[in-house]
């Protein structure tokens, strides 16, 4: 029997999930009945770590409290371990507080053990509670007692371990300087820097001092762990450099894949949720039948199950919504900044541009006609370049202007122009060779006009598209919409979506087409 325990140890010593509690319950029930009491205690604490695997956590904390209860008090090592599996546990649901008492309690009998590396780890598991109870001071006190201690009995895998979740909690505190010297100690093992939460602390550190460059490689480097939480904050990063760079487009796809992997962990957060119900269901199903309380046990499930249901859908439902809106929110002020761009673009590039620069020319003409007078003739050649300069522009603009003149002239005359204009006078019927055609066109003649449209927002569909070619190309809306097989107020009324879509408020259907007509 003594060998079946050694089996259920090993197997937790390797960190590989145990599967069933068939096995250590035949231990269980052997060293019980031979009142073995060391050995009983240590099958109940193993009895509770395969509880944990099997999310059995309720169980759990029932065996565990055993141990404590059967162990006898000379007995550190497995009263330290009980101690510090209720302290995750209780973490874990969220009983920060309590999760202390234990996790103190563990270390206290670790210190009666004098085993300095689980010294290292009950100190470490004091600071990382104490983060959660949004306790900093207290938090990186039991970080560094944790480091200190490592360097102390000389063990640097110990010491990278910490340094890599206290450098993590430095960022989060913006304390970037001691974060950076607790990355540099916690890289110093292959094993640790190539760990998930290595490069997670290195990428968010460079993000947060503004070194862009060295932020991407780690988040890229995340993308290679393949799981779905390296995911979300590697896109989570990217798009927050992209955007910092002002490429747009770019921010937008990375926050798509952000908010993929965000629902991915809300599934994954709804399963384990599901899991914990089921294990509570499963518990209290438990202890009914072995109290003969069969006939009370269906009305307790039911209402058991309907409770903790109607928590769990509220719950999802406000996470749900908190994430639609949050989305919402960030793709409205990216379409926002990629909106102001195309705007100063197109002022730069338009007639308002033109006026000022001949405002400006003429006022240095002035200057320079005021400026012969003086002896400075470095004044003079001041003035005179940033004339130049000027008048070099307004060239540039007018050569554009012409262009796109020249380009809208072609457009006009073309076949297709025609054609659809023909086929809204005798109430005809596009092919979609017809639509490819015309968009080619009008991308031709008006700088990518389509792919800018998409850019301001990006779920814009086929039908909305035609319509603002169609605007494009100067046909009226009763044209518009016999063109596409709407009514005019289906059409109004997409237009008017449109707007308020890409910008924000609210817009006529003749806002629309006015924005449309300058972009």
């Amino acid at each position: 029997m003594y060998y079946k325990l050694l089996t259920v140890k090993a197997r937790d010593k390797a960190y590989l999930p145990h599967l069933s509690d068939s096995l250590i319950r035949e231990v269980v029930t052997f060293y019980q009945k031979e009142n073995n009491k060391n050995l009983y205690a240590e099958s109940l604490y193993y009895l509770g770590r395969v509880h944990v695997d099997l999310q059995q956590d309720a169980r759990a904390l029932e065996e565990f409290l055993k141990v404590i209860d059967m162990a006898d008090e000379e007995n550190y090592l497995l009263k330290g371990l009980a101690y510090a599996q209720i302290g995750t546990l209780f973490l874990y649901q969220g009983m920060s507080q309590k999760g202390l008492e234990a996790h103190k309690n563990s270390y206290k009998y670790k210190l009666l053990l004098g085993d300095d590396n689980r010294i290292v780890f009950g100190l470490r598991d004091i600071g990382r509670t104490y983060t959660t109870l949004q306790q900093p001071d207290s938090a990186l006190h039991y970080y560094i007692m944790a480091r200190d201690w490592a360097i102390k009995i000389d063990n640097p895998e110990l010491e990278e371990m910490v340094c890599s979740e206290l450098g993590g909690y430095y960022i989060d505190l913006g304390r970037y300087k001691e974060a950076y010297e607790c990355i540099q100690v916690a890289v110093g093992d292959e094993r640790q820097r190539n760990s998930v939460s290595t490069l997670s602390v290195l990428a968010d550190y460079y993000l947060q001092v503004g070194q862009l460059d060295s932020a991407g490689y780690y988040y890229r480097r995340l993308l290679d762990v393949q799981a779905p939480l390296a995911f979300y904050a590697a896109y989570h990063g990217l798009a927050s450099i992209a955007r910092q760079r002002g490429e747009l487009s770019q921010a937008l796809a990375y926050y798509d894949r952000y908010m993929a992997y965000a629902d991915t962990l809300r599934e994954m957060a709804q399963e384990e949720a599901m899991g914990k119900i089921k294990s509570a269901y499963d518990y209290q199903q438990y202890h009914l039948e072995n109290n003969s309380l069969r006939q009370e046990s269906t009305r307790q499930k039911l209402l058991i199950v309907f409770l903790l249901l109607a928590v769990l859908f509220f719950g999802l439902v406000l996470v749900g919504y908190r994430q639609y809106r949050k989305r919402r929110e960030r793709e409205a002020e990216l379409r926002y900044e990629r909106l102001q761009q195309l705007q100063r673009e197109q002022q730069q590039q338009g007639e308002q541009q033109h006026r000022q620069n001949l405002q400006r020319i003429e006022a240095l003409e002035h200057a320079l006609r005021e400026a012969r007078t003086g002896n400075d003739p470095a004044v003079r050649e001041l003035l005179q370049s940033q004339k130049d300069l000027v008048e070099k522009n307004n060239e540039q603009i007018e050569a554009r202007q012409k262009v796109r003149h020249q380009a809208v002239a072609a457009l006009r005359r073309s076949d297709i122009y025609h054609r659809f204009h023909r086929l809204a006078d005798e109430n005809g019927k596009p092919g979609e060779a017809d639509w490819l055609q015309l968009e080619e066109a009008v991308d031709a003649a008006y700088e990518r006009f389509s792919t800018r449209l998409r850019e301001l927002y990006p779920p814009l569909r086929d039908v909305e598209l035609q319509v603002c070619l169609l605007v494009k190309i100067d046909l009226q809306p009763s044209q518009v919409a016999a063109l596409i097989l709407r009514s005019r107020q289906a059409v109004a009324s997409l237009r008017s979506r449109l707007y308020a879509k890409v910008f924000g408020q609210k817009g006529s259907p003749d806002d629309w087409d006015a924005f449309l007509k300058e972009l």
